[in-house]
């Protein structure tokens, strides 16, 4: 299947304060990532951090599968009757940094999120780990989901 990030979910929305909190904390960290990014204003796969959705993909062929979170879930990936599903695969290009972060950030936000990864805690997830620590003050208590 290749390197890819996994998370749930729930079917509601997400509290709309707490979200713009999050993509604030987003744009506090994208400056260390920003050079990875599609911001090209003519791609479909450039930055995007709203009040209900937050995508991005990396430059060209650093990029890969979108990442792709929104605020108001597509109802259409459920697992069970309670969760979204939905993942992004990063094959570890440049910007699988900014996919690690963010999901640091969303679970940190969001503490109902169900965060795993085909990556290592100790290992890939790491620089992701510190440089949320760094620029947010949290990030080291992050752990997977484990089903």
């Amino acid at each position: 299947m290749g390197y890819t990030h996994y998370m749930y979910q729930p079917k509601t929305p997400l509290n709309k304060e707490k979200w713009l909190d999050m993509i604030l904390d987003f744009y506090k960290i994208l400056p260390n990532f920003e050079c990875f990014l599609d911001n090209d204003p003519k791609s479909d796969q450039r930055i995007h951090a709203s009040a209900n959705l937050l995508k991005f993909n990396g430059i060209g062929e650093l990029g890969h599968e979108t990442f792709y979170f929104e605020r108001e879930p597509d109802l259409s990936y459920t697992k069970e009757d309670s969760e979204v599903f939905n993942f992004c695969k990063t094959a570890r290009k440049p910007y699988d940094l900014a996919v690690c972060c963010s999901l640091i950030i969303a679970k940190q936000h969001f503490p109902e999120l169900k965060v795993s990864s085909d990556g290592d805690l100790n290992d890939e997830w790491q620089e992701a780990i510190k440089l949320t620590q760094k620029i947010l003050g949290y990030g080291l208590d992050f752990k997977f989901y484990q089903v």
